[in-house]
């Protein structure tokens, strides 16, 4: 191998200007009678080290490294003034990319626009988190391949209708809400005597002693149109949408006044289908 001198080049980000050798190795081809010749000569470029991102003090480190004047033939700052404005043109033509693709499909682009305006966890209320979070996540895909498959847009589009119907329903929850607000309907607080239907279960496990325990709770839409949710009294034998009244201690939820935590409930009435259970 034959060195062919030193050199001041830039690093592969243009970050330094870096010292590199030249080295020419020769090379061979089997001839007709098995035996190597050389053919030729290869050029390999070896990077050595970084030099400095400063003309003069690259020069300055590369002769005392090699004991040669070497000389530097470009600036640093051209090249990276147009590998920007290489980057920018790419960027430019990538966006172009990305918006004809969203205009090519009417339902991923109000998908897109609505995500783009409703930014951060702002679904928590109507628990859309998924969807949105779905959603963005093939809109990260979309800006940073230009594209996305059509089984992709499909899904996405489905997330968005449904976060739209949440988004509906939780705007008539919250009207209602406002309206029985209004009215003056506030949820039970203290010890009440109380009546309503039973909306849903819950198994609650706690642990006493090392031992697991099941407690049932139950959610109650009350007569005045709050809701409650505790612990099942002993004696139920009830099933959703049963009728029931007793007594409890309640307490109002901190971030709800139409909603209410009751414990220790006494004097447990229900209906079911006709028929009356009391304790």
């Amino acid at each position: 191998m034959k060195n062919n001198g030193y050199f001041i080049s830039t690093g592969d980000k243009s970050g330094f200007y870096t010292l590199r050798r030249m080295d020419i190795e020769p090379t061979y081809e089997m001839n007709d009678n098995g035996d190597y010749a050389c053919t030729g000569e290869m050029h390999k470029e070896t990077f050595l080290q970084n030099l400095s991102t400063d003309r003069a003090e690259a020069i300055i480190r590369a002769k005392a490294l090699t004991g040669h004047d070497l000389e530097i033939g470009f600036d640093l700052t051209e090249i990276e003034r147009l590998k920007a404005e290489e980057y920018a043109l790419r960027r430019e033509q990538k966006q172009a990319t990305i918006l004809a693709f969203i205009a090519s499909n009417t339902k991923f682009s109000e998908m897109y626009n609505f995500a783009a305006q409703n930014t951060g966890n702002t679904f928590a209320s109507v628990r859309g988190e998924y969807e949105i979070s779905t959603i963005r996540d093939i809109i990260q895909k979309l800006e940073q391949y230009g594209s996305v498959s059509e089984s992709q847009i499909n899904f996405a589009v489905s997330l968005f209708n449904r976060l739209m119907e949440k988004i509906e329903q939780t705007k008539v929850i919250e009207s209602a809400k406002a309206a029985l607000i209004a009215s003056g309907a506030k949820a039970p607080e203290g010890k009440q005597s109380v009546s309503g239907t039973i909306l849903g279960f819950k198994e609650v496990v706690s642990y006493i002693n090392g031992r697991s325990r099941f407690t049932t709770k139950a959610i109650i839409q009350l007569d005045n149109g709050t809701k409650c949710y505790g612990t099942l009294a002993s004696c139920s034998q009830a099933m959703k949408g049963a009728k029931v009244s007793f007594t409890a201690d309640f307490q109002i939820s901190n971030t709800d006044p139409l909603f209410s935590f009751y414990k220790r409930p006494t004097k447990w009435v229900e209906t079911m289908a006709e028929e009356t259970i009391a304790a």
